[in-house]
């Protein structure tokens, strides 16, 4: 309590000062004088009457006359309005087929089914009676008894029968359509330019030569120069001789 307290000794006189003053400083209080010849002692007692820490009295009446009002209201026993009882689906614009549709393409399916209110109603769709499998092409929706399935970029293989089943707690009905995509050659067989493809043929064509065997006639051997004799050479000397014969170009010839 240092914060409240102030003591003070000057020239004999003493104090005590307590501001500002609660319950808790209620009590006896006592000064001591003290010297070589003995001590003195003076007492007083100090009452302090608290208050309330919180103020319990509401500081706007009305205002809490409205809020006891307003509390008092689940007290009483509420009235809930019967739950609507729905009637079995039933399709109002049932699906149309979708033929020759070329692959790439988007394809939409769209059906209105009753009850649109109805807070219990779902469907299901299916392709070729199974299942469809969820894909990121396929896109359902069900808004306020509109069935909608969006097919970006078909496929050929995404024909087939699909059907959408809407159900709730009444009983089921169905609507079905056919969907046909008229898919493309992931390669193109064909020429663009069949007149240059043609040129193109005959220039990779292999060439086919003819062999024509030749005929060959054979003659009797005959030399046309002779061998030339060589004689008086010096030993150790080389020595050369040559001749020309026919024909000469007789495969045969040895």
């Amino acid at each position: 309590d240092s914060n409240w307290i102030a003591t003070n000794n000057d020239f004999g006189n003493v104090s005590l000062r307590i501001a500002p003053c609660h319950a808790r400083h209620t009590g006896v209080y006592s000064c001591k004088a003290v010297n070589d010849q003995g001590a003195a002692v003076t007492s007083a007692s100090i009452s302090v009457q608290g208050t309330e820490g919180l103020l319990l009295d509401t500081a706007h009446p009305e205002s809490l006359q409205k809020i006891r009002e307003m509390e008092s209201m689940d007290k009483f026993a509420r009235l809930e309005a019967p739950e609507r009882e729905y009637g079995k689906p039933q399709w109002i614009q049932p699906f149309e087929n979708v033929e020759n549709v070329p692959e790439g393409q988007v394809v939409e399916l769209h059906g209105l089914v009753e009850p649109s209110g109805d807070p219990n109603l779902r469907v299901d769709w299916l392709l070729n009676g199974k299942p469809l499998m969820n894909a990121n092409r396929f896109r359902q929706e069900l808004d306020f008894g509109n069935a909608i399935l969006t097919i970006v970029h078909t496929l050929p293989h995404d024909s087939g029968v699909y059907t959408c089943r809407a159900y709730n707690l009444a009983g089921e009905a169905s609507t079905s359509a056919t969907v046909k995509i008229d898919g493309y050659e992931r390669i193109l067989l064909d020429p663009q330019h069949p007149v240059s493809w043609q040129k193109i043929q005959e220039l990779e064509a292999p060439v086919v030569v003819e062999e024509k065997e030749e005929v060959v006639q054979r003659e009797k051997p005959a030399f046309i120069n002779q061998l030339q004799s060589a004689e008086g050479v010096p030993e150790g000397e080389r020595i050369h001789l040559e001749a020309t014969f026919e024909p000469a170009r007789d495969p045969e010839l040895k």
